[in-house]
């Protein structure tokens, strides 16, 4: 790869990074099907990393945040998480940190999606 290339990879690498939080796997897939190579990829996310513009713990906090505020159980949240490349260890550290009972949050699910059904119904 040219320099050029290179460049505008780097470039679509913060664009990115502007618009939302990325893992260091998922940003690394994200270079691999813009056409970088492995090489190529692992590079400009080590540089982003010691920039701390891509940080896989500040990452699987925003994620748990968003599955909590989507209504979403422990079990889903972590089988999520294999799929965004969230480490299911730091999850695991952060729900014990949290000590988020997931009980009340299927209750609070429950009667969203309650007072949603009944407000419809009157339509």
């Amino acid at each position: 790869m040219d320099e050029q290339e290179i460049k505008k990879l780097k470039n679509y690498a913060v664009w990115l990074l502007s618009r939302q939080e990325y893992s260091e796997s998922g940003l690394t897939q994200k270079l691999l099907q813009k056409g970088a190579t492995a090489a190529v990829a692992e590079q400009l996310v080590s540089w982003l990393k010691s920039l701390d513009y891509v940080n896989d713990d500040r990452y699987a906090e925003s994620f748990l945040n968003r599955q909590i505020a989507k209504g979403l159980g422990e079990k889903r949240v972590l089988m999520d998480a294999g799929q965004k490349g969230v480490s299911r260890e730091v999850l695991h550290t952060l729900i014990a940190e949290r000590e988020i009972d997931w009980y009340m949050q299927a209750a609070k699910t429950y009667e969203k999606k309650v007072r949603y059904l009944r407000t419809t119904d009157r339509i």
